[in-house]
């Protein structure tokens, strides 16, 4: 595909996906107070079709000529798509709305920065589906935590709400608290087994990791893997909850971001 057409195409779908994002957000915030548990049959039929348009775009900006792009801005809009994913399929069983609320935003900035900023990421020539099982356990982890941080950022708030005795406004309308709580938990775990794949496959199939400046990547996911690890088993034996596992989510996902983002901002961007 001609490099135009490619570019027209990231910019069409990008375009319309992140008007849909806004969309569903508006919407989202005009009818709050209707029901904070469960989705609109609007708001899920928008944001199906702004993530299908918003993959459409990712395909034709990861898979180049040159070959596969796997820079800083595209695998930051891959990451933003599965997280909506995510919640969509979530938003089925679970009252997330609140999450989504801030998602929405994320998704459509990350549209936006890749198509407007490109980092110095040499496309792979090469492809196997061990980097493709590899790539995809990593981007999904990633997303999954992203949201958990989310979560957590909210439960914060409204922990520190209920203590103050503010149940007016926003605040109002989230889940229970035990409820909040809960689907933390339920990302993080969720989260923890893919990062645990994650890991496990960069560890058993990349024998170069340093040739291939992986190496920082690897510490970084490895000390956000025993952060998260000890979360979990902390609040199944210890009954750890509020502000501990807000704290320690925190930075559970900043090492992660850090190992991730960080990396291939420093070696994408400031190396370059």
């Amino acid at each position: 595909m001609p490099a135009t057409s490619t570019t027209h195409i990231v910019f069409f779908t990008g375009a319309l996906a992140s008007a849909l994002y806004v969309s569903a957000l508006l919407y989202t915030l005009r009818h709050w107070h209707d029901s904070i548990n469960k989705q609109h049959k609007y708001v899920i039929t928008i944001s199906l079709t702004a993530v299908l348009l918003h993959l459409i775009g990712l395909i034709a900006l990861i898979f180049t000529e040159t070959g596969i792009n796997l820079g800083l801005f595209p695998m930051l809009s891959l990451s933003s798509a599965l997280a909506i994913i995510l919640l969509l399929v979530l938003g089925r069983i679970r009252p997330i709305n609140t999450i989504t609320v801030a998602a929405y935003p994320l998704a459509t900035t990350s549209i936006i920065l890749s198509m407007l900023l490109h980092s110095n990421y040499q496309p792979r020539a090469q492809w196997s589906w061990v980097l493709s099982t590899h790539i995809v356990l990593s981007i999904t982890a990633y997303g999954t935590l992203s949201v958990a941080c989310i979560q957590s950022l909210l439960l914060s708030y409204q922990n520190k709400q209920l203590k103050r005795k503010h149940t007016q406004g926003i605040v109002q309308q989230f889940p229970p608290l035990q409820t909040t709580e809960k689907v933390l938990f339920e990302l993080i775990i969720f989260g923890l087994i893919l990062l645990t794949f994650a890991i496990g496959s960069g560890l058993m199939f990349f024998d170069n990791l340093f040739e291939q400046k992986l190496a920082h990547k690897t510490f970084f996911s490895m000390l956000a893997w025993i952060i998260f690890s000890i979360l979990v088993l902390g609040r199944y034996y210890l009954g750890w909850r509020g502000n501990i596992a807000i704290f320690w989510t925190n930075c559970g996902f900043a090492l992660l971001a850090l190992g991730y983002l960080g990396s291939k901002f420093v070696l994408e961007i400031m190396l370059t």
